[in-house]
């Protein structure tokens, strides 16, 4: 008996090629992987000092590096800023959220332990009728290591150049128990930056006659020194502004302890009962450098949640799973300023307050199969979800008294929010090894707390309702004479209601945008020891109704949103010249891509070479070397531009990584 996932069934991406692997995207192991879904695996191969070199094995995914751990998500999207911009994307660990659904951060993966994990899965558009709010443009899902049969203990270090940077990691596991963790040092390239982070896992597993119960706990630690943008027209091509600084004093600190559970128990043979109990805890304070003076940020929440799903035959041909999700979170927001600018960001309290919210849903999801080769999925999910906010600021705070200040504290208030998503889909295997897929799906996210109660300029009350997307998909999946295996998608997504700041940075909810693409993710095995690989995407997102409220300056509808590339593409060759090496030479490009809603201005792209080689040495030691960006071209990291002002993190030189490792 299989479990079956919203999304129709295939052939999935990996790091290395396209294969069946394991997916848990409907929360239980699932060994027919579905259709648009990568799953990136042998990470620690890969030294990774940065989530965002991960994410170039994921079609029409980037993950756009600022500096330090920061980052920003696009998935089959724009990059996506703001308040609300990380609430298009679902963050996950073993299937729980990494931050509650009303409290989302835009950097929200450095809280996760993405560099040990046994791999990442990439569903690209929305989720299942398993995955609620947030869960539009896409998922990153990391799946925590699976226990050992055989038990051993694996220390390693790395060593980076340019950032003299150093990692130190342990990695232990028995068929009960994982232990690991990892104490990173970077002093950083940019002048005045550099990170202290610590991570730690503890997996703990319990049998109890038909019961299975997995402890997963995760704590992490960080804190950073911030380089900010590098302001200037084409700044990213002057080499003597890759070290450089525009905030030294810029600094981001977060914290974080995380619980779930995963109990399963079988009535019989043919059903399953899974209950994921989980708790949250985040803490974040970072000065806030791309405003006017030195405004500190401080936020965080604490959730206790369930999930739960049952599975079960409902006739010879049907299977059923449903389920019961629920979420209490309860989350403060302050902004201060020790020294006034000017009476719009004057010194003091900008914010303090308060939201409790709770969110519980419930889901139906049927596969049929139609034929022998014909499987059908039907799916639909209910959510409620009801915020509780409550204004801490000081009364006598000049915020408070003078009608100047740019920060706005409505009053106390409670907010309701209803969403429903149906899901359909498709999945005719026509041929031996070959599928063609079509899904139907409606997914949304409530807004965030951030764009309820942080309000500016006057606006007292937001009036915001949930985001929608409505998307369709058709794809083909394959592997031709067993050398050649392939994943091709074609979407179209038209996203409704959209939350943004308008000229008069108030947040209304009434744009439109409009997405539409392909991807192709392919594996070719030219010999036993070559394996070519690549990931392709080509995709036009653009602003659809309503966008001239952005800005002043004109009208924007139909331009192609900011900082969305038409093209991203992954190319990686490895060889393996004896059975305990192997070298992979990889090409990165980014294609051109506008800075402003506007389209006066753009970036026009870059191409990296990336070389890495692996060792497996006597006494089960191994060495791997890696050098990023092997020619030293200069390129951007990201960039945008603000008020005619373009913005880059500009990117780094050539560097060098060693990493050694023995397994005990």
């Amino acid at each position: 008996m299989r479990w079956f996932i919203i999304l129709p069934l295939s052939l999935a991406a990996t790091a290395h090629g396209l294969e069946t692997v394991t997916i848990t995207a409907d929360r239980v192991d699932n060994h027919t992987p579905a259709n648009s879904i990568s799953v990136i695996d042998d990470i620690d191969k890969q030294q990774p000092m940065h989530i965002y070199e991960l994410m170039t094995k994921s079609p029409g995914t980037w993950i756009s590096k600022g500096n330090g751990q920061e980052h920003l998500t696009a998935i089959r999207s724009p990059v996506l800023t703001g308040a609300g911009g990380c609430g298009s994307f679902l963050m996950s660990e073993d299937n729980v959220s990494l931050r509650a659904p009303a409290f989302c951060n835009v950097n929200q993966l450095i809280d996760s332990n993405f560099e040990q994990a046994q791999r990442i899965e990439v569903l690209r558009g929305p989720g299942s009728a398993f995955q609620g709010s947030n869960a539009m443009h896409g998922i990153i899902n990391i799946i925590s290591p699976a226990f050992s049969n055989q038990p051993y203990t694996r220390i390693s270090g790395e060593y980076e150049n340019t950032h003299d940077y150093g990692r130190l990691l342990v990695d232990h596991r028995s068929e009960s128990l994982i232990v690991q963790g990892h104490i990173t040092d970077d002093n950083g390239y940019k002048k005045s930056s550099g990170f202290d982070q610590q991570k730690l896992r503890v997996k703990y597993r319990q049998l109890i006659n038909n019961w299975t119960w997995d402890h997963n706990i995760n704590i992490s630690n960080l804190r950073q020194e911030t380089a900010g943008y590098i302001t200037g027209t084409d700044a990213w091509r002057d080499d003597s502004l890759r070290d450089a600084n525009s905030d030294p004093d810029a600094y981001r600190d977060a914290s974080s302890l995380r619980y779930h559970g995963n109990v399963s128990y079988r009535p019989d043979e043919n059903s399953l009962f899974v209950v994921t109990p989980y708790l949250r805890s985040n803490e974040m304070e970072f000065m806030m450098h791309w405003l006017p003076g030195t405004p500190v940020e401080e936020n965080g929440h604490s959730s206790l949640g369930v999930q739960t799903a049952y599975y079960r035959p409902f006739t010879d041909n049907t299977e059923l799973a449903t389920g019961f999700d629920f979420d209490y979170s309860y989350g403060y927001l302050e902004q201060t300023q020790e020294t006034a600018v000017s009476t719009t960001f004057p010194q003091g309290e900008h914010y303090n307050f308060n939201v409790a919210v709770i969110t519980s849903a419930m889901f139906l999801q049927s596969t049929t199969a139609l034929h022998r080769n014909i499987d059908m999925t039907l799916g639909v999910r209910y959510e409620y979800a009801s915020y509780d906010y409550n204004n801490k600021r000081d009364p006598d705070s000049p915020c408070a008294t003078d009608p100047g200040c740019r920060f706005v504290a409505p009053q106390d208030t409670r907010e309701n929010f209803y969403n429903w998503s149906p899901k359909f889909a498709l999945d005719w295997q026509w041929h031996k090894n070959q599928s063609l897929f079509f899904n139907l799906s409606q997914a949304y996210r409530a807004p965030q707390t951030s764009e309820l109660f942080r309000l500016e300029n006057g606006q007292t009350v937001a009036g915001i309702d949930s985001e929608e997307i409505l998307s369709a998909e058709l794809g083909f999946t394959g592997r031709i004479a067993s050398m050649v295996s392939y994943q091709l998608s074609l979407y179209r997504m038209q996203k409704d209601n959209v939350i943004f700041q308008d000229s008069n940075r108030r947040n209304v909810d009434n744009q439109e945008t409009r997405h539409k693409g392909v991807e192709l993710a392919l594996s070719i095995d030219l010999s036993d020891a070559v394996n070519l690989s690549g990931n392709f995407s080509y995709a036009k997102h653009q602003y659809a109704e309503n966008a001239d409220m952005l800005f002043t300056s004109g009208d924007i509808n139909n331009n192609i949103m900011d900082t969305a590339p038409r093209h991203m593409h992954n190319v990686t060759m490895t060889v393996k010249p004896t059975d305990s090496s192997s070298v992979a030479m990889e090409w990165v490009y980014m294609g051109r891509y506008y800075l402003d809603p506007e389209n006066n201005f753009s970036y026009p792209g870059h191409t990296l070479v990336n070389l890495k080689y692996r060792q497996q040495l006597p006494q089960q030691w191994d060495l791997g070397i890696a050098v990023h960006n092997l020619f030293d071209r200069p390129y951007a990291d990201r960039a945008d531009a603000l008020f005619g002002n373009e913005r880059y993190f500009i990117g780094e030189p050539r560097s060098l990584r060693l990493a050694i490792g023995k397994t005990f």
